[in-house]
């Protein structure tokens, strides 16, 4: 059996020098990022945006639009996504279909929101799923359809996505999309409040409408 240092050298003689330089940017980058070392992150991925690198076009706009180491600039941002989104990065994609929607650096376009979100939602991304699963249950650039938003609320809460199983767990508690079943809410509601961590305002919610479903199951009984 080989060990770990002989399977990393004959995986890397695979590897064309440049992609290695490609993995090492973006790595430093990312740990730049962690530390909050906004320019040194932006040295690092630009050169590789520059060149067509996807995820270091996505990791540029999203510096621009929360203005991170540069002024920020919703435009630019969408400038940076969009040759990543085009490219088929599903969290430029999704960032896209967010900025579409709400009118952020582009004119706002619903149905062309959908339409990014739909793509990174069918490469499994679970925030774009739920993005895509609010629109059909609110009617935004698509139908209103319950069944389809409880179908993509589905697919992005068993990935834990908090949003996604709160939304799901809404849809249950009024029979929407879904029959009519406040245990399976009580439930959902108890896994959104477990994963909203560090959104305490979104956490009470979550545990408010947990006790309800709650209420709700013990007066059926």
């Amino acid at each position: 059996m080989l060990g770990i240092a002989s399977l990393i050298r004959r995986m890397s003689r695979r590897l064309r020098p440049e992609m290695w330089s490609a993995a090492f940017a973006l790595s430093a980058g990312n740990a730049a990022f962690a530390r909050r070392d906004y320019m040194k992150a932006l040295q690092l991925w630009q050169p590789w945006a520059d060149r067509g690198n996807a995820s270091a076009q996505y990791n540029v706009g999203l510096l621009h639009a929360q203005g991170l180491g540069v002024p920020q600039d919703e435009v630019e941002a969408s400038r940076c996504y969009i040759k990543s989104a085009n490219q088929g990065y599903p969290p430029a994609q999704h960032n896209l279909g967010c900025m579409y929607a709400a009118g952020s650096g582009l004119p706002r376009d619903d149905v062309v929101a959908v339409g990014w979100h739909r793509k990174s939602a069918n490469q499994g991304h679970a925030a774009a799923q739920y993005g895509l699963g609010f629109m059909y249950e609110v009617g935004q650039g698509v139908s209103q359809d319950y069944a389809e938003a409880a179908c993509w609320y589905r697919k992005a809460a068993d990935q834990g996505c908090a949003d996604a199983q709160f939304g799901l767990a809404r849809l249950y508690a009024q029979g929407q999309g879904v029959p009519l079943d406040y245990v399976e809410a009580h439930r959902l509601f108890g896994s959104a409040a477990s994963g909203y961590r560090e959104d305490e305002e979104s956490r009470r919610e979550a545990i408010e409408y947990r006790d309800q479903a709650a209420s709700l199951v013990a007066a059926s009984n």
